[in-house]
């Protein structure tokens, strides 16, 4: 498995998209903004990590001739 690489801006627009329409502005945003930027990866990681513990169904199965 390949380590997720630690970018900036991944959903940046997002974030502020919905920062600004929550009505922040000036410092406050700044703050709420980081805030939730640091708080993607805890979650894609989470995200993966049930993913990791479901059962899963190989492709070659799906299409297995009966």
């Amino acid at each position: 498995m390949t380590p997720i690489k630690e970018t900036t801006g991944e959903f940046s627009e997002q974030i502020l998209s919905e920062l600004i329409a929550e009505g922040y502005s000036g410092m406050p945003l700044l703050e709420e903004f980081k805030n939730r930027q640091n708080k993607i990866r805890p979650a894609v990681l989470k995200m993966l990590d049930e993913i990791k513990k479901e059962d899963c169904v190989k492709l070659s199965e799906v299409f297995e001739d009966n």
